[in-house]
């Protein structure tokens, strides 16, 4: 077992604890004997994430960050920040170096750029779509909102109507401004970091 506090406040600290086939998460008053509370099988407050369940880790050398993706996309990912940077530098050397059965890549460009390219797409799809709407209805024409998808329709229909042709460009074209500053800005400072691919075999050896 390899154990890091990773943040802490004036009562407790925040752990970050590698296992053979997982890591946990805990936060423990700093009074705690934490291998104390871990032998005895007496730790809670804990969350156990398991290396087969993790698709990677990715390492932020940027702001310390560390990002963990699950493989089950209904997971919501993780996203650790590190107070210090030799502590963040230390969870990340050690994990390359353990970890067994896993592909080390820089953190790329493309990698990075994904997320907001996906998000433009959206967004411009959603503004195109809420735009044909909001034209139809103010020409008059009734549009109905049924089947299994009728709610989200409703939906659609009432901020539609809401905003308005006009509405509808200028709120699409703000949000598609604010993504398209993020992607250049992006380009222009990517970066740097590790991610750690993971598969089913992956193990921690000590």
């Amino acid at each position: 077992m390899k154990t890091w506090i990773i943040s802490e406040n004036e009562t407790d600290n925040y752990y970050l604890i590698a296992k053979e086939n997982s890591i946990w998460l805990t936060e423990q008053p700093k009074i705690a004997d934490l291998s104390e509370l871990v032998d005895q099988k007496k730790l809670s407050n804990v969350s156990i994430h398991r290396y087969s369940n993790i698709k990677e880790f990715i390492f932020n050398d940027s702001d310390f960050t560390l990002e963990v993706e699950f493989i089950d996309d209904d997971t919501e990912d993780l996203e650790l920040k590190f107070k210090a940077s030799l502590v963040y530098e230390n969870v990340k050397s050690f994990l390359i170096e353990n970890l067994k059965e896993i592909v080390v890549k820089n953190y790329s460009l493309i990698k990075q750029l994904k997320p907001t390219s996906i998000a433009i797409l959206v967004i411009s799809s959603l503004t195109f779509f809420l735009y044909k709407i909001a034209i139809s209805l103010q020409s008059g024409e009734e549009i109905r909102a049924t089947g299994r998808k009728g709610f989200i329709k409703k939906i659609l229909v009432a901020i539609a109507d809401f905003l308005g042709p006009i509405g509808t460009l200028t709120t699409g074209g703000i949000l598609l401004s604010l993504l398209l500053f993020g992607f250049i800005n992006t380009i222009r400072k990517p970066k740097q970091g590790k991610v750690i691919k993971i598969n089913k075999n992956t193990e921690l050896i000590f």
